[in-house]
Order: C-alpha cells, then sequence, then structure tokens
C-alpha cells in the first residue's frame, strides 16, 4: 500500500511592527508594493502573524490611549488590499493582555 502525502508551498511571514503610526504606514505600504513586485507571493498561501500594534477597531481595545481612526485606517487598508483574511478568534487567546485590567 502507497501512502500519498498532499504537501502545499506557502509563505509565512513575521510582522513585528512600530510602535510609531509613521513607521507602520510605512510597514503597510511596503508590503503592498512587496506583493506589486512580487505577485508570484500570493499564488499560494501567504500567512502573516506577529504584533502588528494595530488594531481593526475599537471594539478590539480596552483601556489605554485613545486611538486614531487614521491608525485603524490605514491598517484595514492593507489588510483590503493585500486580500488577507483575519482567521476567526475568541477570548484573549490570540492578544496581548498584561492582565492589569483598564487603566
Amino acid at each position: 500500500m502507497k501512502t500519498r502525502y498532499l504537501t502545499q508551498e506557502f509563505t509565512f511571514s513575521v510582522i513585528y511592527a512600530s510602535h510609531r503610526s509613521e513607521e507602520r504606514e510605512t510597514l503597510w505600504a511596503d508590503l503592498v508594493q512587496y506583493v506589486r513586485d512580487y505577485p508570484t507571493l500570493v499564488e499560494s498561501p501567504w500567512y502573516l502573524a506577529g504584533d502588528f500594534n494595530c488594531v481593526r477597531n475599537t471594539s478590539e481595545r480596552q483601556g489605554g490611549r485613545i486611538l486614531r481612526a487614521r491608525n485603524m485606517e490605514m491598517f484595514n487598508d492593507c489588510i483590503f488590499r493585500l486580500a488577507l483574511i483575519e482567521p476567526p478568534t475568541l477570548g484573549e487567546a490570540w492578544t496581548w493582555s498584561n492582565n492589569r485590567g483598564t487603566l
């Protein structure tokens, strides 16, 4: 009996975005340009993971400084342009939390 394994090529990128909004905007633009320069990248699945230092909407954040709409808009625009799909999550399993509660 032969065992056959299916394999699929994919790209995995780890992101550690800056805490500075100007540098994050540059990162978002660079990612979009990278896909334009290397369109074969998106011919197979592309997984991005890491610390984006940004949220997609205000419901993803508790406490801390007031969120700037522009930061969320730029992040969401990048996600849209790259045709990324956010995996569903539940609770704090995939978020940073120092368990100090609301400051």
